[in-house]
């Protein structure tokens, strides 16, 4: 992590990873460390506290903070360890430092497993929306081995999938897109089923993938497989994560239509309470 290198689309150069103290606090930390040391980024490893009487020393504070290092990092001149006292919300408080200190990605630990209640803080900051935000969930072992870019029809999700792309750049790379039949449940409801449905979204996926194929060959490098799954994307995103063992989903944020968010909802939301990997929410570009 000794070198710091210059702007680059989607590869990192300061990195902001936020620990609570706790043990996913702690893997966030570690995750910073691993990307930080893989991009030649600074990293600034930040704790925040509440200013009350009975709130840990900032001494202390700093001490078992600098502990969640892996050895590798302490002392390097390109990691600083913070610890701030907030006087207002702990995301809000997060994504100032972050804006303060430049960041271009901001590193949470979430609870590990699927459908463990999500905090207000990661919550926050991802919605507070600007800086791209990872949410781990997993033990960082190693490096990523295989990333989910999940694609939808807004016109932001290449860039959210090549910010994916740059950031894991030893990785396998799957771009999957979600085939929606609008009014499936109706037609469930009618009896429609089996092989009728089935043809109805062999069709609906046949339309699709020349857009899909498009997106993909925007991307550099080419991901190695596009692959078209039936359902809603809530369900049909975390299936392929399990089906290819993806260590990470990454997905845009607020980027759809009107009427495509009103029919989806929040895919991103949901992904960071229910997609058994890590997750990286990437914001629209950002103009000048």
């Amino acid at each position: 992590m000794s070198t710091v290198r210059a702007a680059q689309p989607g590869v990192p150069r300061h990195i902001l990873a936020a620990s609570d103290l706790s043990a996913h606090g702690a893997r966030a930390v570690r995750r910073g460390v691993q990307l930080a040391r893989e991009h030649g980024a600074e990293l600034s490893v930040l704790h925040v506290s509440c200013p009350r009487a009975e709130s840990m020393p900032r001494g202390q504070a700093e001490a078992r903070l600098g502990a969640q290092l892996p050895p590798e990092a302490a002392g390097d001149s390109n990691v600083k360890v913070m610890v701030r006292w907030r006087d207002s919300s702990r995301s809000r408080a997060i994504a100032s430092v972050a804006r303060e200190r430049d960041a271009d990605l901001i590193v949470l630990g979430v609870r590990p497993g699927p459908g463990q209640p999500v905090g207000n803080t990661p919550k926050g900051v991802t919605a507070a929306g600007g800086i791209p935000v990872l949410l781990v969930r997993d033990e960082p072992r190693h490096e990523y081995a295989t990333v989910l870019l999940a694609v939808d029809r807004s016109p932001d999700c290449v860039y959210a999938a090549q910010f994916g792309l740059s950031l894991t750049p030893g990785a396998s790379h799957i771009v999957g897109h979600a085939v929606v039949i609008v009014g499936e449940q109706l037609l469930r409801l009618r009896s429609v089923e089996g092989t009728e449905l089935d043809s109805l979204r062999a069709s609906a996926a046949a339309n699709e993938r020349p857009r899909i194929e498009a997106i993909a060959r925007r991307l550099r490098p080419q991901p190695e497989r596009i692959v078209l799954e039936p359902g809603h994307p809530r369900d049909a995103v975390p299936r392929l994560c399990r089906r290819y063992g993806a260590d990470l989903v990454v997905v845009g944020k607020g980027t759809g239509g009107v009427m495509e968010r009103a029919i989806l909802g929040s895919v991103s939301a949901f992904l960071i309470r229910w997609a058994p990997s890590d997750v990286l929410v990437v914001p629209g570009e950002r103009t000048s």
